[in-house]
């Protein structure tokens, strides 16, 4: 009988044994185990950084952590982060993940594409002022100003190259940073005109260059000419005048035959040598039209020795 009841005591120490085994592997073999013991290719921050920084390949780095202490979202290779700009500060060691970013195409990324002492400047201008909509964003334009003249001797208008090898950053809703389909490789948005037929553009220029616009928007018209980016030939500076009908340089609006007649008159009705003995010498001065707001007029200035 003792032996009947040790062999049992035995029979029920095995079987324990036995289910705590089994019981341990089942653990072990689980999915959350199983998580928990693999390790995952992260991104790290190397130094802190601000809100709208760009990232480079000197401010990331790659390293191991395992899965169930990763955040959402992680990034898994330095080539993800590479090049997008923070939407919130980070700091050295940070896991970058894809909510740190601004999102893809928008505005906050365009503003931190600018390169340093650029600004974004948009005018709205009709279809007829931005070369028939073959704008594009990312293409180079000269900015031209038209400005009326009335009661000027120098003419009606007068027209000018403004700025030259303006980049476009964006064309209404679509800009550089947009966003492009995989697929065909087209832009995944197009340009909308609004209801009355008018874009905006918008120009990259420096504060000097916006304060020239400004002035061209307010007081006249400008419309922009696409040109060939690699076209680096100088441009003719002299403003183009509208006198009478015809077109003329600002440096030659008054007709040339008119005041040769005028001097063959003078010669006819006094005496030359009187004249100069009584005329004291000219000095050398520069003329120029001054337009403040409605009132346009002729100012000339002495050119110092």
């Amino acid at each position: 009988m003792k032996w009947a009841i040790a062999a049992l005591i035995i029979l029920g120490v095995l079987a324990a044994l036995f289910a705590g085994i089994l019981v341990s592997a089942l653990r072990f073999n689980s999915p959350a185990s199983t998580n928990s013991s693999i390790d995952a290719d992260v991104v790290l921050v190397t130094k802190s950084l601000p809100a709208m920084s760009v990232v480079t390949s000197s401010h990331v780095r790659k390293d191991t952590a395992s899965k169930d202490k990763l955040p959402e979202g992680y990034l898994s290779s330095p080539a993800q982060a590479v090049g997008r700009v923070l939407a919130v500060p980070v700091v050295e060691g940070q896991v970058l993940t894809h909510y740190c970013f601004v999102t893809e195409g928008t505005a906050a990324q365009v503003a931190a594409s600018l390169p340093d002492g650029m600004r974004a400047f948009s005018v709205a201008l009709s279809g007829s002022a931005i070369t028939g909509g073959l704008l594009y964003p990312g293409c180079v334009v000269d900015v031209l100003a038209t400005f009326n003249l009335p009661r000027s001797e120098r003419g009606e208008a007068v027209s000018t190259t403004l700025l030259r090898g303006i980049q476009v950053l964006a064309v209404q809703n679509v800009s550089v940073v947009s966003q492009v389909s995989d697929a065909d490789g087209k832009l995944s948005a197009v340009p909308t005109r609004t209801a009355t037929g008018h874009q905006t553009v918008t120009l990259m220029v420096d504060s000097k260059q916006a304060e020239a616009l400004q002035l061209a928007v307010a007081y006249g018209k400008i419309s922009l000419a696409m040109r060939n980016p690699l076209d680096k030939s100088p441009v003719d500076t002299e403003a183009t005048v509208l006198s009478q009908g015809r077109l003329a340089k600002l440096g030659s609006a008054l007709n040339p035959s008119d005041l040769a007649a005028q001097g063959e008159k003078d010669q006819l009705t006094e005496d030359p040598l009187e004249t100069n003995a009584a005329l004291p010498a000219k000095k050398p001065s520069w003329s120029m039209t001054v337009i403040r707001g409605r009132e346009v007029k002729e100012q000339d200035l002495d050119i110092p020795k």
